[in-house]
């Protein structure tokens, strides 16, 4: 026997409390002006052309070594400098009732990468494990084709097996913006359709957190 229920409008239903949720942050960085977001697309463009790269999740398309961040490069370490900030934004957030004082270090776990996509590239879904955080930067996005929907857009899957309400999380990224989430949350690039390049720059980090008289934790 089935059972139906119309909720109105503003109706609160008592008892519902959200559990492990999935943090997504989306943030356009202070650092991130045309002139360095220029310097940054000029640099990796030039690595392009000196290195075959590698095949990762990439359909197409040229992903590079996993050093980006090693790179001895005042733009690219300023971006590595902003982006650990906001990790470690990320897991206080996270360990902020347990331990209100406490001290985040954040370190590189599993690589930093450059992606430059062309016409018809993209990315297989794919998540990042062994990591805490994962990161993706935007330098630029091309000049994409008003269809289909979606070109280009970054698209994060519900994780949760047998959930049969879930459902895609959508971002159409803009130059400039970072987006954080947990490193094994699955996600993948549609195809991108235009002309030009779309680039953005990938990573994945870890952070150990040191409450007041207690050492150091992954």
């Amino acid at each position: 026997m089935a059972s139906r229920f119309q909720f109105r409008k503003g109706a609160i239903t008592a008892g519902i409390e959200q559990i492990f949720p999935t943090p997504l942050l989306s943030r356009n960085l202070k650092i991130a002006t045309p002139e360095f977001l220029d310097r940054l697309k000029a640099e990796i463009l030039d690595m392009e052309t000196k290195d075959r790269g590698v095949t990762v999740s990439n359909f197409g398309g040229w992903h590079s070594k996993t050093d980006l961040f090693d790179r001895k490069s005042e733009t690219i370490a300023a971006l590595r400098d902003a982006a650990f900030g906001v990790a470690a934004e990320m897991t206080y957030q996270q360990v902020k009732n347990r331990f209100p004082a406490c001290q985040v270090t954040v370190h590189l776990h599993g690589g930093s990468w450059a992606n430059v996509s062309r016409s018809g590239d993209y990315n297989k879904v794919h998540n990042h494990p062994g990591a805490m955080w994962s990161g993706a930067f935007y330098v630029a996005l091309g000049k994409r084709d008003k269809e289909p929907a979606g070109n280009g857009c970054i698209e994060f899957v519900d994780p949760r097996p047998g959930n049969q309400y879930a459902f895609k999380v959508v971002v159409d990224p803009r130059p400039g913006q970072l987006l954080m989430f947990p490193a094994w949350l699955y996600h993948y690039v549609n195809p991108f359709r235009g002309t030009g390049e779309r680039i953005s720059i990938a990573f994945n980090t870890t952070a150990e957190v040191k409450a007041a008289n207690e050492p150091a934790s992954a």
